[in-house]
């Protein structure tokens, strides 16, 4: 029973480790993008931003509550250097369609050929904060609440 407990407490730190990662865990510059008219989309348009990288889908419960916060979040945050980005590997169609039954939301909103397991994600939301030279330097699983002092305060400190 005690050999029971050690190893739900190891693996539940070590999920809660995977999920707060500050690893890169991610070759986002190899991914292949499009916008919502189709037009290829590269990082290289981004260089010497700070970038918000959000892997989501419409079907996504999780995805869809973050919105709003993500919003107030570009709004602080886009003239601080910030670019918002959400990914989702869903048809064009499917993710144009919600983007304009969602007019307050000014994010790219931008398709990937790829799909997202196929990058080794498994889980959505799925967040990389990418760095003015291009690191990423912060990995978040899960939904966040991206408009609160201390999220905005991580965020603005990131070079």
């Amino acid at each position: 029973m005690k050999l029971h407990k050690l190893l739900l407490g190891i693996f539940l730190a070590a999920a809660m480790w995977t999920g707060c990662s500050n690893s890169e865990g991610i070759d986002y510059q190899s991914l292949t993008l499009t916008d919502l008219q189709g037009k290829p989309v590269s990082f290289e348009e981004f260089e010497g931003k700070r970038i918000l990288l959000n892997f989501w889908a419409t079907w996504c419960g999780p995805c869809l509550k973050e919105m709003p916060d993500l919003e107030k979040a570009r709004q602080e945050l886009e003239d601080e250097g910030y670019v918002f980005l959400l990914v989702s590997d869903e048809e064009t169609d499917r993710i144009r369609s919600y983007a304009e039954r969602k007019p307050q939301y000014h994010f790219r909103f931008l398709k990937m050929e790829e799909s997202i397991k196929s990058i080794g994600i498994f889980s959505i939301p799925q967040t990389y904060i990418i760095d003015s030279n291009g690191k990423v330097v912060h990995a978040i699983t899960g939904a966040t609440h991206w408009a609160s002092e201390e999220t905005l305060n991580l965020l603005r400190a990131v070079p």
